[in-house]
């Protein structure tokens, strides 16, 4: 009985993606899962962990890359978890398999916790012609773009389409990052949200607190300002179908929405229209029950 019961708990849990909820479950299983009862595989195409809260203080210039790194073999030190760092090609749950772009491996249990990735809403040349910020190096771009900006004599407009947290606190921290550098005068700072106030859903006095501090910082908000069209490498942006508001834009950032990341799985599983995979209460996918899937990914 007792060789029994160990038989049956020896697995092979593979989680997917080195992000919060990844890194949140992995530790927690390694913290008390022994080597003997089975076996831990996290999987990411980084080497590192991101501290994606703070991706706009490095766009911003006051913290560097490598300040919102943290090495994930340092994170599951002495744990029983062994890290894979590839990119995921597929998962193929007919046969409990992941393929990545170096091995395959097969699972007894998977996680999918690979968050989300920018979302365009099928905007004409939102894409094409704006910058994204999920992650770090989206944020090293940003830096440079502005850094570049920053150098020149003539006026210069930043755009961020969104008005959530992303949106909002990037905004306030590149413009800490322009005062700083004394070109307040020359480069102006505008967000753009589609619904009617900036932060929809959180508190009411919250809102009204960041509005004022955006205000005093000189950032220009236009809410209820649905962008139809980003072109002209971003350099304008549109908010009325026949062309008749544009805004002028040296620097156009997309803060805008987030999909589910965009995983292949053969045969496929229920997505929402948003591409985030559909989980029961459990967070199990009905159809696969040793799949799991949480985070930014999932939809219950």
């Amino acid at each position: 009985m007792e060789g029994q019961k160990m038989r049956s708990s020896n697995k092979r849990i593979v989680i997917l993606g080195a992000g919060y909820a990844g890194i949140f479950l992995a530790t927690n299983i390694g913290r008390y899962f022994k080597g003997k009862e089975g076996e831990v595989i996290l999987v990411d195409r980084n080497p590192y962990h991101q501290l994606l809260q703070e991706i706009h203080l490095v766009a911003a210039g006051f913290r560097t890359a490598n300040e919102v790194k943290i090495p994930i073999l340092r994170l599951i030190d002495g744990m029983n978890i062994k890290f894979i760092q590839s990119t995921i090609k597929q998962i193929r749950p007919d046969k409990n398999l992941v393929v990545l772009e170096s091995t395959e491996i097969k699972y007894d249990v998977l996680i999918i916790c690979l968050g989300a990735s920018t979302k365009y809403f099928n905007i004409k040349g939102a894409k094409e012609n704006s910058l994204p910020l999920r992650s770090i190096s989206d944020a090293s771009l940003i830096y440079d773009r502005v850094g570049a900006l920053i150098k020149l004599n003539n006026k210069q407009n930043i755009v961020i389409v969104g008005g959530g947290a992303t949106g909002v606190s990037l905004g306030g921290a590149l413009s800490d990052f322009i005062k700083d550098s004394k070109k307040t005068d020359s480069i102006s700072i505008t967000i753009i949200e589609a619904l009617p106030t900036i932060l929809s859903g959180w508190d009411e006095r919250l809102v009204k607190k960041v509005n004022e501090v955006l205000h005093k910082k000189g950032i220009r908000i236009m809410t209820r300002s649905p962008v139809t069209k980003v072109e002209n490498c971003g350099s304008s942006v549109y908010l009325s179908d026949d062309d008749a508001t544009k805004i002028q834009s040296s620097l156009t950032i997309w803060t805008a929405g987030v999909k589910g990341y965009d995983i292949q799985i053969d045969p496929e599983v229920e997505k929402t229209k948003d591409g985030k995979i559909i989980v029961n209460e459990f967070c199990q996918i009905d159809r696969y029950p040793n799949i799991f899937s949480i985070g930014d990914i999932a939809a219950v």
